[in-house]
């Protein structure tokens, strides 16, 4: 069936999240660093993060760096597995450096209202968002990026179309932003889009 919404090699729409501050400050000397105990606080705020998002988002893949594959399903991960594969590739990571932060890209099905048959259902869809959550350089805080450069959420698509489900999923991203916010106990800080004419805000798309 075709949809008037697609993806774009561009972003159509960027968020970052701050959190309140937390125990360490990064980057971090590398020399003696206890890394269970900066997974500990990381994976704290990661996974209050998955448990507000709920249904709205289910990681499948988790990259570290950006682009290199440490976990991936089809199907959403088991996060206990896939967060000790994760600490891994930290634990090899910090042998090569001398100042580290913890960070991965999370990749996932996310929930979306979509019109099929003239009737509006929910489904999970992969690609639409993407995460990456690391520790901010240069502060004791930590920052989660929402990006997508899909459509979907736009009540009018980037090349003109009407979209009937745009409104329905604008709302449904802001209320993941809101719970973000929430899990973290910090703010969007800063908010953006690569695509011309795109309005939005710190809540999502204007």
């Amino acid at each position: 069936m075709k949809y008037p919404w697609r993806f774009y090699e561009k972003s159509v729409g960027m968020w970052i999240v701050e959190s309140n501050r937390g125990v360490h400050s990064f980057p971090l000397d590398t020399k003696g660093l206890d890394l269970e105990s900066v997974s500990r606080e990381y994976f704290h705020y990661f996974d209050e993060v998955i448990s507000a998002l709920g249904d709205q988002f289910a990681p499948t893949a988790i990259e570290y760096p950006p682009g290199t594959t440490v976990t991936e399903s089809p199907i959403p991960l088991y996060l206990y597995q896939a967060k000790m594969r994760l600490f891994e590739t930290w634990r090899e990571d910090i042998k090569h450096c001398s100042m580290w932060a913890p960070g991965a890209v999370f990749k996932g099905l996310t929930e979306v209202a979509v019109q099929n048959e003239g009737k509006v259902i929910s489904v999970q869809l992969p690609g639409l968002l993407n995460m990456m959550f690391s520790g901010m350089p240069g502060t004791d805080r930590y920052t989660l990026m929402l990006s997508t450069n899909c459509d979907i959420w736009l009540e009018k698509t980037l090349s003109g179309e009407v979209n009937p489900v745009g409104r329905a999923n604008a709302l449904r991203l802001e209320k993941a932003l809101k719970k973000i916010r929430e899990a973290l106990d910090g703010e969007v800080v800063h908010f953006a889009s690569e695509a011309e004419g795109v309005k939005l805000n710190a809540n999502g798309f204007a």
